[in-house]
């Protein structure tokens, strides 16, 4: 099952179990939905990455490795906000952080 299918499936199981019938309205939020459950579910890994690479991720700038934790710990999910972070670690020369990240087969 792909991320977004599994996401479409959670909203579709979270109406049900509150009894709610579907209106054409929720149909438009679950399309529009752009909350990335993989990331979310994957988020405490991926801060315990920066966190025990933090030198070798982000180098000196401590001050990027406090905001980027911060942001992350913040995090709800939504694919917009992880794109932004990831271009903020981009654009400080990280582009190691991939060699921490587990394997996606």
């Amino acid at each position: 099952m792909t991320a977004r299918s599994a996401r479409i499936q959670e909203l579709i199981e979270e109406q049900i179990n509150r009894g709610q019938k579907f209106t054409v309205e929720d149909m438009k939020r679950i399309q529009l939905d752009t909350v990335d459950i993989y990331a979310r579910d994957n988020i405490d890994k991926i801060l315990k990455i920066i966190e025990e690479y933090q030198e070798e991720v982000l180098g000196d700038n401590k001050s990027s490795i406090i905001e980027v934790t911060k942001i992350l710990r913040e995090w709800k999910g939504h694919s917009m906000e992880i794109a932004l972070v990831l271009l903020f670690l981009l654009s400080g020369n990280i582009f190691s952080i991939g060699n921490y990240l587990p394997k996606v087969a």
